[in-house]
């Protein structure tokens, strides 16, 4: 049971994984825009190329946040694809330790039955 739950954990941290990286992507995409728009006010003119710039750098500043967010959100996804591939290795595992305890079973209540007749003819 523990596999299933470490396999639904990594299952989440993918999500969320995801989920990060893709906002990480819409900020930058964001912050690319705000940098060519500010590209074009510093070609309108000095004073509103200062303007421009400051707009520029925070979009700079935002495309590089949103780009540490993606990678964040990346390395997330990765762990949790990780960990639910461990989770479901480990829930194959269960699994098959479940379908040799069946058999194991299967197989003392044949020696049982086979005893019990034993007994019953002796």
């Amino acid at each position: 049971m523990e596999g299933w739950e470490l396999g639904v954990e990594g299952w989440e941290l993918a999500v969320e994984g995801w989920e990060l990286a893709v906002e990480g992507w819409e900020l930058a995409v964001e912050g690319w825009e705000l940098a060519v728009e500010g590209w074009e006010l510093g070609v309108e003119g000095w004073e509103l190329g200062v303007e421009g710039w400051e707009l520029a750098v925070e979009g700079w500043e935002l495309a590089v946040e949103g780009w540490e967010l993606a990678v964040e959100g990346w390395e997330l996804a990765v762990e949790g694809w990780e960990l639910a591939v461990e989770g479901w290795e480990l829930g194959v595992e269960g699994w098959e330790l479940g379908v040799e305890g069946w058999e194991l079973a299967v197989e003392g209540w044949e020696l049982a039955v086979e005893r019990w007749e034993l007994g019953m003819e002796g």
